[in-house]
């Protein structure tokens, strides 16, 4: 074994030499070595070595992950850090399903504060779930309190010696960035696995007040998977979205925050639209977006309100009847069906046209609900089409 920071560069050229030659003789072990433990060049090379020998030796990858297994778990914490970090690298370039075997050391690293490799460890954990969500389900909490861990002050303490800040200040990025990262595996193991988040509740709603913008988003998407199948665990925190959607200044926050209200509205639409009904200006922001998807969202919630309180948007149904005519088919469903809530008589012709004319069943099938509404007949329930 070389020592940690040794210049092993030749060595590692005449590996990648021999890689481009004859990949069958490289011997991963050695390769992952110098990646772990050599000087910045010897690294360098030693990670084109082993894409270029995976690349054409996928099946050698148990080599590789027995090597990183191997300094993961040695004895130097620094040793383990440098793992960490280039098994980090080596799993963004690599089959993800073959790096699962290393998520237990990762998470031994992870969940110990004091290990220089922590913030290391997370990313290289998140990156996994990213691309296979199910084989770090057992990080959940590990990756919440990573979200939750304190970032350091941008500002050096008043008696810090001439020159600090310019520590400081890579620190906070550095924690920021796997504060994100670990956000971003969490998104993914709840579209994936919701069911593994339920328990954690309160603590990832804790982080909608978070100070930072993707930290907030990221919890948004986390509430929508979870509302999807498990609403009426996110249902007490409706509030607290429409506290985003109405104050978050911060793209895309406002945004996501819609997405997980229209999420529990399936399940929930009194209690959604109730909650609604003081911010719908900012409902018709939503309308006023470019992106179909966003005014989907936005007309859906608009109809939860509608069936709360249907005079508290009498001031949008102008805009709401344009949107009679947008491009996208769950837009004009929804439009219709609010127009038909409120009573909106000024909208039957547009709606006896869509009945007609609209190329959608899901649009055909809304206008008439809406017609029959207006015209005082019996109508069936009245909620907003999906949107997707």
């Amino acid at each position: 074994m070389i020592s940690p920071g040794e210049d092993a560069t030749d060595r590692a050229s005449e590996l990648l030499d021999a890689a481009t030659a004859d990949p069958a003789q490289i011997s991963l072990a050695h390769v992952v070595e110098l990646l772990v433990l050599g000087n910045p060049e010897t690294r360098r090379l030693a990670m084109k070595c082993l894409e270029a020998t995976l690349d054409v030796r996928p099946e050698a990858s148990e080599a590789a992950v027995t090597a990183f297994e191997r300094l993961l778990e040695d004895g130097d914490p620094h040793v383990r850090r440098r793992a960490a970090l280039s098994a980090g690298a080596a799993i963004q370039g690599a089959d993800t399903e073959s790096f699962e075997a290393l998520v237990p050391p990762l998470e031994a690293i992870g969940s110990d504060p004091a290990e220089p490799g922590r913030d290391a460890a997370v990313r290289a954990l998140a990156t996994i779930g990213l691309e296979r969500p199910e084989s770090v389900t057992g990080a959940v909490e590990l990756l919440l309190d990573v979200c939750h861990a304190r970032v350091v002050s941008a500002e050096p303490p008043a008696d810090a010696s001439p020159g600090a800040s310019s520590s400081v200040g890579p620190e906070r990025d550095r924690r920021s960035a796997t504060r994100v990262q670990a956000m971003a595996g969490l998104t993914r193991i709840a579209a994936e696995r919701p069911e593994t988040i339920v328990g954690h509740v309160d603590q990832v709603v804790a982080l909608l007040e978070d100070d930072h913008h993707l930290i907030r988003s990221g919890t948004c998407e986390v509430l929508e998977s979870l509302a999807e199948g498990h609403s009426d665990e996110v249902a007490p925190f409706v509030p607290a979205l429409v506290d985003r959607l109405a104050s978050d200044t911060d793209h895309p926050v406002p945004w996501r925050a819609a997405d997980a209200l229209n999420a529990v509205g399936g399940e929930y639409p009194e209690l959604v639209g109730a909650a609604l009904g003081s911010v719908v200006d900012d409902i018709d922001a939503l309308l006023k977006r470019r992106d179909p998807g966003i005014r989907g969202v936005g007309i859906g919630l608009l109809t939860y309100v509608t069936q709360v309180d249907p005079s508290s948007v009498e001031g949008l149904l102008p805009r709401v009847r344009e949107l009679l005519a947008d491009d996208h088919a769950p837009v004009r469903a929804n439009a219709a069906l609010t127009l038909g809530l409120t009573g909106y008589r000024d909208a039957v012709d547009d709606l006896e046209v869509l009945v007609a004319d609209d190329p959608e069943p899901v649009v055909r099938d809304a206008a008439t609900r809406a017609l029959e509404r207006l015209e005082g007949e019996h109508v069936h329930e009245n909620r907003p089409v999906d949107n997707h």
